[in-house]
């Protein structure tokens, strides 16, 4: 049975039915419908009068309005329209002015409203926008891969001229490409820049630009005169998104810093103007550090560089292979082979396949060999269910070990930093070492990552209430979290600070790094020089890397144990992953299967001696 539909006109109809049955008081009448005896009077006194129609809602229109435009002033209005059919409510309006000043006339957008009810106004058609491909998503992966274009804002020099800067930088590499000062951003100007740059620095496969002239306009998929140029030369383009500059940060952020250092304040002409883009320039690609890039300037260092050759050469004497138009795939997948019966695992056995199969592929991109023999070779099996090696937490015996180890690491190996002392010779900045304990304590401490301990300043640890804020840029999850230090790691951070300063011979800020490398220099990423440190530590105290059911001892272990001996202190769950800073719980109950047979036997007794 379908359900009864009441609308305001049945329920009135309905309550002076009941108001005539004279069944009910009219208060409880009136209550009963929700009404006020107020309204109740009014409905019942219209039906009295007019019957059922009187109960209809009437209209609430008022009868009269006293500012609405007069009749003769709106007659006055069509009539100077339809003697000019192209003038717009602000025209009439200033004729009508001019010709009766006594008369006070309507604004203009009133105006414009008489002229609509009168039909006198042509609709204007709705042009529809272009479609868009949508965010851009490619990313480059070498340089000359990805040009990034754009206008910075114009600006007058002092002669009064306006300077519109084109810029166009390598997202890769972060090279600034070309810095030109353009009096417009007309096609024959911009063309010509982007001709001498294709010259000097060859085609790049795609350029991203904004939507605005002349990288994009209105017609279909926006192409552009300078677009149809670069698609017929090769060069793929990719728009970002409408009002979303962000999509292109990096280019942004850079005009950022060329407004400062180069327009502020401007120079007197474009000629000078584009002196000073070219002094920029050539500070902005060979002098000036690019934070960024860092990790890529230490990966390609000379000791980076002589490390991957000795790699390959012995890659390839294991193969037997002095050409590499004689390498064979199979030759490749039997060496793969042999290093798995040599106890390495599938990750490692892929990395050795990996780093030839990338070197190869550059040298094919480059043109040195015809194709890549190992493009077509599959990488093995190497997630969590093919490891050869877990990691294990330290025992309380070898976490003693391991920071006593630590601290006599320090003192023999400070020793020989005095006697050799510091410079570029040494490949150190300063003859003082800086101590690394501490950073280790830290790790078994706080259980915070390598890129988030490494990455804290001194502003960032509160000694007096001994706490350590990991903000939520430099943690993993991207949320922030306070983790309480130990009285012995509090005392190291006071003696690490000042040391710090006599070894670097300058006072150490707040925006300072807290924990940097022996050298003085900002830790970059786990590299060789910290698990060198690492496994020295690991042979000083006596503790194998490896044990004999095959579980090893790294750097991230060192988070393990930390969580482990929250779990051993019987902390519960929700306080170790708050610590471990763990977004699903499942991965902190993992840290429950780090505990050896012992700390299983101190439970069980626990629960026995009950």
């Amino acid at each position: 049975m379908p359900w009864n539909v009441s609308s305001p006109m049945s329920q009135r109809t309905d309550f002076v039915r009941d108001l005539e049955k004279g069944l009910f008081n009219f208060s409880d009448l009136c209550a009963h419908y929700g009404v006020s005896r107020k309204t109740g009077y009014k409905w019942r006194a219209r039906y009295l009068q007019e019957g059922s129609p009187g109960l209809a809602d009437r209209k609430r229109r008022p009868k009269s309005c006293p500012h609405a435009t007069e009749a003769e002033i709106q007659a006055r209005v069509i009539a100077v329209r339809k003697d000019h059919p192209f003038w717009g409510p602000r025209k009439v309006k200033a004729w009508l002015e001019q010709r009766f000043s006594r008369t006070a006339w309507p604004a203009a957008s009133t105006i414009g409203d008489l002229l609509k009810r009168a039909h006198l106004v042509r609709p204007r058609r709705r042009r529809t926008p272009p479609g868009h491909p949508g965010k851009p998503l490619t990313v480059p992966e070498q340089p000359n891969h990805i040009w990034t274009v754009d206008f910075k804002g114009e600006f007058l020099t002092t002669d009064g001229v306006y300077c519109y800067p084109l810029t166009v930088v390598d997202s890769f590499s972060r090279y600034l490409l070309g810095c030109q000062a353009l009096p417009a951003i007309a096609l024959p100007f911009v063309q010509p820049v982007f001709t001498r740059l294709f010259a000097e620095f060859g085609l790049p496969t795609l350029i991203r630009s904004d939507n605005g002239v002349p990288f994009a306009t209105q017609a279909i998929l926006r192409l552009s005169k300078l677009q149809v140029w670069w698609l017929h030369l090769g060069i793929r383009t990719e728009l970002i998104e409408p009002a979303r500059p962000q999509q292109n940060g990096r280019h942004e952020r850079f005009h950022r810093t060329l407004k400062a250092e180069t327009a502020r304040p401007p120079a007197g002409s474009l000629r000078a103007q584009q002196r000073v883009f070219n002094r920029f320039r050539f500070i902005y690609n060979t002098e000036r550090p690019h934070e960024y890039l860092d990790d890529l300037r230490h990966r390609v260092s000379a000791a980076h560089y002589r490390n991957v050759e000795l790699r390959l050469a012995r890659t390839l004497a294991a193969l037997g292979v002095e050409r590499i138009d004689d390498l064979q795939p199979i030759a490749v997948i039997r060496y793969r082979n042999q290093l798995r019966e040599q106890g390495l695992s599938n990750r490692s056995a892929n990395l050795v396949v990996d780093n030839l199969r990338t070197m190869l592929g550059w040298a094919n991109e480059c043109g040195l060999v015809e194709a890549n023999p190992l493009g077509r070779i599959r990488r093995l099996p190497d997630g969590a269910g093919h490891q050869r090696c877990v990691r294990r937490a330290l025992s309380e015996d070898e976490i003693r070990a391991f920071l006593k180890a630590a601290e006599a690491d320090d003192r023999d190996t400070a020793k020989t930093w005095r006697t050799k002392g510091g410079g570029e010779k040494n490949h150190r900045r300063t003859a003082v070492r800086i101590p690394q304990a501490p950073m280790w304590r830290g790790f078994l401490e706080t259980g915070a990552r390598w890129s988030e301990l490494t990455r804290t300043r001194w502003s960032d640890v509160d000694l007096r209430r001994r706490t350590l804020l990991l903000r939520a840029e430099n943690t993993k999850a991207r949320r922030r979290r306070v983790v309480p230090l130990g009285g012995a790691l509090v005392a190291e951070l006071r003696r690490l600070r000042g040391l710090q300063a006599r070894a670097l011979s300058a006072a150490i800020d707040d925006g300072d790094r807290v924990f940097l490398t022996p050298e003085g220099s900002r830790w970059c990423r786990p590299t060789n020089n910290a698990m060198r440190v690492f496994n020295r530590i690991l042979v000083r105290a006596g503790i194998d890397r490896v044990d004999a059911e095959g579980r090893k001892l790294d750097i991230p272990a060192l988070r393990h144990t930390f969580g482990s001996r929250m779990a051993r202190s019987g902390a519960g769950l929700v306080h170790v992953q708050r610590l471990l800073g763990h977004s699903d719980p499942k991965l902190t109950a993992q840290v429950y299967t780090h505990l050896d047979v012992e700390d299983l036997r101190s439970a069980i007794e626990g629960v026995i001696g009950r």
